[in-house]
């Protein structure tokens, strides 16, 4: 955790943290120390990072070879067809969907192998990432979302014109309730 105080009572209470973000250097020195992990967790992570890149690079000399990446993430459709706009905030950079997602993992030597949809902060994704060719099979699930965000035009502008028009209608319905 990047922010000195919480680290610090996270590391006094029996959890060593590092007050950094994470990357390849910082996985360095955590196998170093601790060894390679067969399984790295980082819920409500992802959306907060600003270079998701320079995070996954971080994977490479944490992992063992057979180790596992797990990740939830708000799921960027929930986002969209639910109007979850609670949830979009500064912290937040980025709304995941599965194939760019793939695209990204496959690019550092990674693949996506499961994806499950679950309910956490209306309508999340719980991701499952092993090295490209590891042991685990590429789940049905990966491919059907691909395949449903595909079908439903998420990768051209015509998904999201929509969505800014409810935005725009509820924000201009905001205004006039405030004013009233």
């Amino acid at each position: 955790d990047p922010a000195e105080n919480i680290a610090a009572q996270a590391t006094a209470a029996g959890v060593p943290t590092f007050a950094r973000f994470f990357d390849a250097g910082l996985a360095d020195e955590i196998a170093a120390q601790q060894g390679k992990a067969t399984i790295v967790i980082a819920n409500n992570v992802i959306a907060n990072v600003a270079d998701v890149s320079v995070f996954t690079r971080g994977l490479d000399p944490l992992l063992t070879h057979d180790g596992v990446f797990v990740f939830e993430t708000q799921y960027g459709a929930d986002v969209i067809d639910h109007m979850l706009l609670d949830t979009v905030y500064t912290e937040h950079l980025s709304y995941c969907m599965i194939r760019p997602l793939a695209t990204h993992f496959w690019r550092h030597g990674f693949e996506v192998i499961d994806v499950e949809r679950i309910p956490t902060k209306g309508g999340s994704i719980r991701v499952t990432v092993q090295r490209k060719g590891a042991s685990r099979p590429v789940s049905k699930a990966v491919t059907d979302i691909i395949a449903d965000e595909e079908r439903r035009g998420m990768f051209g502008l015509g998904y999201y014109r929509p969505f800014a028009a409810r935005v725009q209608a509820t924000a201009k319905r905001l205004n006039e309730d405030r004013k009233s």
